[in-house]
């Protein structure tokens, strides 16, 4: 979704950056504001519902209150999730159009782009123009999607599937942090900030390799006990199997990629400054 921005490489930090800064900023006060009003925090500890509960107390205690309070949670979660079903399906798009995903690829990523893409990728003419609808129809990436997500949820309503698909996906983004950070880091101390010149966003100086060293530290820390059983007496119901499904699932990338055909299939795309892309095959003797 980046690569719809007039200029990705320096607006999306910075977006990104400004977003951080301020969602933490009403999370801090939406914390102190909480905590101030929290009463009974052993009712509220052993509570189904403590946020509800929190409301209830805070209001009067007033049901109509408290209902109106869990509606607007309600609705910021529903639009959390809206952001989160496009997001992914422009990320699971943008994977198979580079023949990421196996068996599926060309299926996934087959769509329209809209007008302002194709001005992106400089592909944009007069013809096209006319042709083209307004928005890109990622369809069946969304479709995909939503049927993984349907798929899954038919496993919520045991515990144990239940605590492992809550944990999963935690785990494996910051294990996709971890290892993005990880490679910039090693490129910055290998070969020198004059290699990197092409990004236009950077934290410069002593800052930067800074923060990639607190990152790796307290994303190693988060999928640790990310990792973690939810109860100190572990047994079949309590154990987390999230770190075994995510070495399943990552040790059959790396088979897919190395082993079978992956390594054939694949192809990276290099936006350069004007926003035109360049496919490139990345193969064994060409991956870094």
């Amino acid at each position: 979704m980046a690569l719809l921005l007039r200029r990705p490489k320096k607006d999306a930090p910075r977006a990104m950056l400004k977003s951080v800064a301020l969602n933490g900023v009403m999370q801090l006060v939406m914390a102190i504001v909480v905590l101030y009003h929290i009463g009974n925090a052993s009712a509220v500890f052993a509570h189904s519902f403590p946020v509800a509960l929190i409301f209830y107390q805070a209001t009067g205690p007033s049901r109509r209150w408290t209902n109106l309070l869990v509606s607007v949670l309600i609705f910021q979660v529903f639009v959390a999730m809206i952001n989160n079903f496009a997001s992914t399906s422009r990320l699971v798009f943008s994977f198979a159009e580079d023949g990421g995903l196996p068996r599926c690829s060309r299926w996934i990523s087959h769509a329209k782009k809209s007008e302002h893409d194709q001005a992106i990728h400089g592909q944009l003419t007069h013809e096209t123009e006319q042709e083209q609808p307004e928005y890109d129809q990622t369809r069946r990436a969304l479709y995909f999607v939503v049927f993984c997500v349907l798929l899954m949820g038919l496993f919520v309503f045991h515990p144990i599937s239940f605590n492992a698909l809550i944990s999963l996906p935690l785990l494996a983004l910051y294990a996709s942090y971890f290892l993005v950070i990880m490679l910039l880091f090693i490129h910055r101390t290998t070969k020198g900030l004059e290699q990197t010149q092409e990004n236009e966003f950077r934290l410069g100086g002593f800052f930067g390799p800074l923060n990639n060293i607190f990152s790796l530290c307290y994303l190693g820390y988060c999928i640790i006990f990310t990792s973690f059983p939810t109860s100190r007496h572990v047994a079949a119901k309590t154990f987390n199997y999230s770190p075994g499904i995510f070495m399943a699932v990552f040790a059959y990338a790396v088979s897919d990629f190395y082993i079978f055909s992956g390594h054939k299939r694949f192809k990276v795309k290099k936006v350069e400054r004007d926003g035109t892309m360049e496919n490139t095959e990345l193969s064994i003797t060409q991956r870094p």
